[in-house]
């Protein structure tokens, strides 16, 4: 999962049952390219000894409409944003992303 390439950005939205309630269904709201990573090496041993739960990070352009809670799918991968933070101020910034890798279905 090296390099750049294109994510779709899922995001998870509340529809009427029709019986009074709600489920809660995944749209595609945007893509963006972006470099998302495997934590390996010291990266993986420090996060699970904080008990870390995030498996990737990823960077993208600091416009790029991701929030916590959404799902980045590209290909087979499916992974689920736990937190979006500017790493510099505009213009210049990159999006970072963490995220765990979640399993198809759910």
């Amino acid at each position: 999962m090296r390099g750049y390439s294109t994510w779709e950005i899922h995001r998870p939205v509340p529809i009427d049952d029709g019986a009074g309630g709600q489920t809660i269904t995944m749209v595609q709201v945007a893509t963006a390219r972006g470099d998302v990573r495997e934590l390996v090496g010291r990266e993986l041993i420090q996060a699970q000894v904080a008990g870390a739960e995030h498996t990737h990070t990823g960077y993208f352009n600091v416009r790029a409409d991701i929030d916590r809670n959404d799902e980045l799918h590209r290909d087979a991968d499916r992974l689920l944003v736990l937190t979006a933070s500017v790493t510099y101020p505009q213009p210049f910034g990159r999006l970072r992303v963490t995220a765990r890798r979640v399993e198809a279905g759910g």
